[in-house]
């Protein structure tokens, strides 16, 4: 329509927007919950919850999952209707077609691990028990501060049928490693499915691939070109809490010297969460070594200042003894002269 009306696209969504009209992607929901599985849904969102308000424990989440990567994948369709009207269908991918699947575990940092299956191949039992322990090495070599730290690593994962075998769960046990509780059916609940599997789907959109070299180069691309920040908004960071505002300001206070990572082992939260606390939160900013306000408070000005007015009036002092001392000695010299 932009081109039709030589208008800019902008325009043309603002004057939609204006006639009441939203936009609405063509999209499969997922599966209807039953009663029984709303309530184990309902129940272990209230339980992670509870658990994070006593301490927070979402840095610690390492999640992963599995998505498909189809050779030949078609547009997402986009229209614009009234609410409450449905979307235009969207063609899904040719589930007979040729397709690899892609495996990946990552948390606020990045990617800590994948793998590209080769097209045909899946997820059992043994290869899952065996991608467990490739995740262990790499978490080693990429997040070499778990070493240092005192809790472990907790795994979120959905309920298929290879992750919760019981060798699997034998191996997640001696490696040390902490379940995440996860209520069936609920990809909102899953950063894989919420965050990164969409926005990796909409970037797949109307890519073409000849072969599985062409997959995996496109796939090592794609995580290459995405920052920090875009893993960090994709994992839950609820650690900016009261509670943790008031902890952090207290070891401040107490040590204008402390390292972001010290604060971080206390509170058992990340090293870049605490930052951010002090940064935004508590508008302070590191200068020589020490952390300072960036704004003073009533109180600080207050004492700001009642230490300069001792600075002077003892720099005055100084100053009026030299000068007694002089008159003393030029009398002195004076007598001495005269007689």
């Amino acid at each position: 329509m932009a081109d039709m009306l030589n208008v800019a696209q902008q325009t043309i969504s603002d004057r939609l927007k204006a006639m009441g009209k939203i936009q609405k992607c063509g999209k499969w929901v997922p599966h209807e919950l039953n009663e029984r599985q709303m309530e184990n849904r309902k129940n272990t969102c209230e339980i992670l919850l509870q658990r994070h308000e006593r301490k927070s424990v979402l840095y610690r989440i390492v999640t992963g999952d599995e998505k498909w990567i189809y050779f030949k994948n078609p547009k997402w369709r986009k229209s614009w209707v009234n609410p409450g009207q449905p979307s235009a269908s969207t063609a899904k991918p040719d589930r007979f077609g040729k397709k690899a699947m892609l495996c990946v575990w990552w948390d606020q940092k990045g990617v800590v691990y994948y793998e590209l299956l080769k097209p045909g191949e899946t997820v059992n039992t043994s290869r899952y028990k065996q991608q467990m322990i490739d995740l262990n090495n790499a978490l080693i070599e990429k997040r070499p501060e778990w070493a240092r730290r005192h809790g472990k690593v907790i795994l979120l994962h959905d309920n298929a049928p290879a992750h919760k075998a019981k060798s699997v769960q034998d191996t997640i046990k001696v490696l040390g490693w902490e379940l995440l509780p996860h209520p069936p059916y609920s990809p909102d609940l899953a950063p894989s499915d919420y965050h990164l599997f969409s926005s990796m789907g909409h970037a797949l959109a109307e890519q073409r691939f000849d072969s599985y070299a062409e997959v995996e180069n496109w796939v090592s691309d794609w995580f290459a070109s995405k920052e920090e920040h875009f893993y960090w908004h994709g994992c839950p960071v609820m650690v900016v809490t009261e509670e943790n505002v008031r902890k952090i300001e207290k070891l401040v206070l107490a040590d204008r010297r402390i390292k972001l990572w010290q604060i971080a082992e206390e509170l058992q939260i990340s090293k870049e969460q605490v930052g951010e606390i002090i940064h935004k939160h508590m508008s302070m900013k590191k200068i020589s070594a020490r952390w300072v306000p960036k704004m003073l408070t009533p109180f600080d000005k207050q004492r700001r200042l009642q230490t300069r007015v001792h600075a002077m009036d003892e720099k005055r002092r100084k100053a009026a003894e030299e000068i007694q001392g002089s008159k003393v000695g030029i009398e002195a010299y004076g007598d001495n002269f005269l007689g």
